[in-house]
């Protein structure tokens, strides 16, 4: 459970800050576009990395 948390706060932070545009983004478009599907598998994937070295 205490991973799942750090991932969210991890993620969160990263849209806040490194990928606001994706964020700003998704807000506006509200649909899931290849461009915000892979701008989201790449966020993901450095969150994973992160919680995993924590």
């Amino acid at each position: 459970m205490e991973q799942i948390s750090k991932f969210e706060e991890i993620l969160y932070e990263k849209l806040d800050t490194a990928y606001k545009d994706l964020a700003d983004k998704i807000k506006s478009v509200k649909d899931l576009t290849s461009e915000i599907e892979e701008g989201m598998k790449k966020v993901i994937e450095e969150v994973i990395k992160e919680v995993k070295v924590s």
